[in-house]
């Protein structure tokens, strides 16, 4: 495809600042990326998958993104990881 052409058309969210920054923290310490997570969720959303994406513990929220470390058990070329309940 020519630079700049996409197969999916953009969609816009517009979470708050604030939560913008903690989702990018999170997504940090999995190792993974936004669009990546947050597509494993819609699958998760839509019945596709039976699993929910992996999410960092709770600490995230309160350590550095460099800092933080989570253990997501296997690597994975997916988003969606292993589930946590």
């Amino acid at each position: 495809m020519p630079h700049g052409v996409h197969r999916n058309p953009n969609r816009t969210y517009r979470p708050d600042p604030e939560l913008d920054e903690l989702a990018k923290r999170a997504v940090k310490v999995l190792g993974v990326d936004m669009n990546g997570h947050i597509l494993a969720f819609l699958r998760w959303l839509t019945h596709e998958t039976d699993e929910l994406p992996t999410r960092p513990p709770k600490s995230f929220r309160s350590e550095s993104a460099s800092t933080a470390k989570v253990d997501t058990g296997t690597p994975s070329r997916s988003a969606a990881g292993p589930s946590r309940r």
